[in-house]
């Protein structure tokens, strides 16, 4: 039988409270008076993340909450001061003459709240760190309501404890896979009795049934390590495990109706050295695998098992296809092909076997490779050349603009745009600015949709916002866009941010001597990178590979 153990809440701390009736002048005359506040917080069981390590963990500088109010319902940030252990005060604006507040720890952008249904709505990240002793930071979300000025918050998340034994020092992830979701977007419903319900939105389209804890293709440590996870009823548990030399197995348990509430803390116990049925996949992927990436993965199987039907298939919508589906009589080894490609996070692959369910995640991320037939025209009458190719072998199309001076040119399928996978965007053309023109250069989007807000407009808010540039020997230039720094137009693209989209980029308003002017640019690609550090990598890679070379002017 698992262990269960329960955090018991202690006391709640009778705080002295302040409020400081600030007035901040409304936007427009029809918004309501926002007032300034401050709120004494602390925890009902005196702790911000429940007694993972036997230790106190204490408010910190930095911290934000998010706070609604009955009139309005908006996401309001207030900031930490006055720190004193596990007591804060928090100050920020609401609405004049609110008279009930609901308060999330910590500030999540996109969280909402319904006075009317009393639902408070959040996520709960799939990929989580892995953090020796304790978990990912901001994960283990808490809720308190107030009439005044005190809140007190209690944890609205469960954890799953699990160990590392420690003479297993290969363990790269972990991954705990159940019939319930339990990652994703989280509704909590708040009770007449002063208590709150938890649960996974099943009409989300980022709402999973798994959590994993990687750390960074490196070996974790012994020890024990917590997946933080929206309480439910469990079925049916994996306990996936991958390994520094990507290879992967399962444990597999047929327990039902285990039920795991809010504040939970539940031992799964102890890290197994092997699988079920001694069922193994043999060659994962070492790194994140990019959109529409294929990978061939292997399997073996004990002699003692072997000869059973082996069939692969979707646990969730993010993979394309596997081949082949099914094996007849599976060997002690062989090989399917994974092919990737409907959305950035987690995609599961089962693999069937001897009547067992072993499902293998993957880390899937929104890299962008384009090539220049990926893109279209954007505007009336510009032309697009078909596609050609460079003396190094690379390919290319000319853009001739119209006699406005026009020629955008827009992605013809939707990318996926993350400052937190992939905030470096690029576009290489070859600007006609270094031909004696004046022209715009604008990174455009439209019908981005995150967390219910909609995002639109260029990345840093106007022309030739990018934030670095690299010149190239054949006389194109690299323009960079990084996604964690700037807007979309004047909106902050929150760090979380996950959504697919239109983009073009208005490379347009050509101009000679003051008047429109027709003017040929070359484009040969849209790529995205996790780091500015991956982008000079590639180019390094790609000087070696062509003989030219490349230069940062700024």
């Amino acid at each position: 039988m698992k262990k269960i153990y329960y955090i018991i809440a202690a006391a709640s701390m009778m705080m002295a409270a302040s409020c400081a009736k600030e007035q901040m002048p409304s936007v427009e005359g029809n918004e309501p008076q926002l007032v300034k506040k401050t709120f004494t917080a602390d925890f009902a069981c005196e702790t911000k993340t429940t007694l993972v390590d036997g230790k106190k963990v204490h408010w910190t500088d930095g911290d934000q909450i998010s706070v609604f109010d009955n009139v309005n319902n908006k996401n309001n940030v207030f900031e930490s001061s006055n720190l004193n252990g596990a007591a804060a005060d928090f100050t920020g604006y609401t609405v004049d003459g609110a008279t009930e507040y609901v308060a999330l720890y910590p500030y999540k952008f996109g969280a909402s709240y319904n006075s009317t249904s009393k639902v408070v709505s959040a996520n709960i990240p799939a990929s989580q760190k892995a953090v020796k002793g304790s978990f990912d930071s901001n994960m283990n979300i808490a809720l308190a309501v107030s009439d005044g000025s005190h809140l007190s918050f209690k944890n609205v998340c469960a954890l799953l404890k699990v160990t590392i034994p420690g003479d297993m020092t290969n363990v790269r992830s972990l991954s705990f896979i159940t019939s319930t979701y339990v990652s994703g977007r989280v509704d909590v419903t708040l009770n007449e009795d002063g208590s709150f319900t938890a649960a996974g939105n099943t009409s989300q389209n980022n709402s999973f049934k798994e959590v994993n804890l990687d750390n960074a293709g490196k070996a974790m440590e012994p020890g024990d390590y917590y997946f933080v996870v929206i309480p439910g009823t469990y079925n049916k548990i994996y306990l996936s495990v991958t390994t520094t030399d990507d290879e992967m197995y399962t444990r597999y348990s047929n327990t039902t109706g285990v039920v795991v509430k809010s504040n939970d803390v539940i031992d799964l116990g102890t890290v197994p050295a092997a699988g079920s049925k001694k069922f193994k996949i043999t060659n994962l992927a070492s790194a994140p695998i990019s959109l529409e990436d294929s990978w061939t993965i292997g399997y073996e199987i004990d002699e003692s098992y072997a000869g059973k039907d082996l069939t692969w298939s979707n646990r969730n919508t993010n993979i394309i296809s596997t081949a082949p589906a099914k094996i007849t009589g599976a060997g002690t080894s062989g090989t399917a092909e994974i092919i990737f490609g409907k959305r950035p996070g987690i995609a599961i692959l089962n693999a069937v076997y001897d009547g067992v369910n072993y499902p293998i995640t993957f880390d899937v991320r929104p890299w962008y490779r384009d090539e220049p037939s990926d893109w279209a025209l954007a505007t009336t009458d510009a032309t697009m050349s078909e596609v050609k190719t460079t003396e190094q072998g690379e390919k290319y199309v000319e853009i001739t603009s119209n006699a406005s001076g026009h020629g955008n040119i827009k992605r013809s399928a939707k990318p996926w745009l993350s400052p937190e996978m992939a905030p470096i965007v690029c576009i290489r053309i070859t600007d006609v600015a270094d031909e004696g023109y004046s022209s715009s250069i604008k990174f455009d989007c439209s019908n981005f949709k995150f967390n219910n807000v909609s995002f639109a407009g260029e990345v840093g808010n106007g022309n030739r916002k990018f934030i670095h540039k690299y010149s190239l020997s054949d006389g194109s230039e690299v323009f960079v866009y990084d996604l964690s720094l700037q807007t979309m137009k004047t909106t902050e693209i929150p760090s979380d941010f996950l959504a697919d989209g239109n983009v073009q980029f208005k490379i347009c308003d050509f101009k000679q001597s003051g008047a429109a002017a027709q003017a040929t640019y070359k484009f040969f690609w849209f790529r995205s990178f996790g780091s500015l550090a991956d982008l000079e990598a590639y180019l390094s890679d790609w000087s070696e590979d062509t003989g030219l070379t490349y230069e940062k002017v700024k």
